[in-house]
């Protein structure tokens, strides 16, 4: 699990792993704060942009926490 501060946010982030994301969404109650990211954008667990742009190190497809 990584970390970084950038905009006034905290990411919080890593690689996806099998059943990771389920459990993630599962623990969180289904959290906006918890994504993944596209194209360097983190969309929330429906699939819906949440409008923000990540920080260039954090790859597409990793599992971020928003905080």
């Amino acid at each position: 699990m990584q970390h970084l501060i950038a905009s006034e946010r905290v990411f919080v982030w890593q690689p996806v792993s099998r059943g990771l994301m389920t459990a993630l969404k599962t623990q969180t109650q289904y959290s906006a704060l918890f994504g993944s990211v596209k194209k360097h954008r983190l969309f929330e667990n429906s699939g819906r942009d949440m409008q923000v742009v990540v920080p260039a190190r954090i790859s597409d497809g990793a599992m971020v926490y928003l905080h």
